[in-house]
């Protein structure tokens, strides 16, 4: 091999592993962002459960239970709406 040839040799491989070098810091970026968005997830969930046995239930028709604190459900009469919308009551 030439001198010129082994130049060119070494230069692309320090590109290379400078490219790889970049690459690997943009995946552990990306593997923490993933991580943290995982853990929102997570916590998520951990807030959605609901402890059935704690729950009250609110509301005229007492139809659909609902935790303690949460908005009060407004129950809507599809029928009696659309025959409303349709002038017929």
């Amino acid at each position: 091999m030439s001198i010129k040839n082994v130049r060119a040799f070494n230069e692309a491989i320090r590109s290379i592993n400078k490219g790889s070098s970049e690459m690997s810091k943009a995946i552990e970026a990306n593997t923490s962002e993933i991580k943290k968005i995982v853990k929102a997830i997570d916590d998520a969930k951990e807030e959605a459960r609901v402890d059935w046995k704690k729950v009250e239930r609110l509301g005229e028709s007492e139809r659909y239970p609902l935790a303690k604190g949460s908005p009060q459900s407004i129950e809507v009469d599809g029928a009696a709406l659309l025959l409303k919308k349709l002038d017929i009551l």
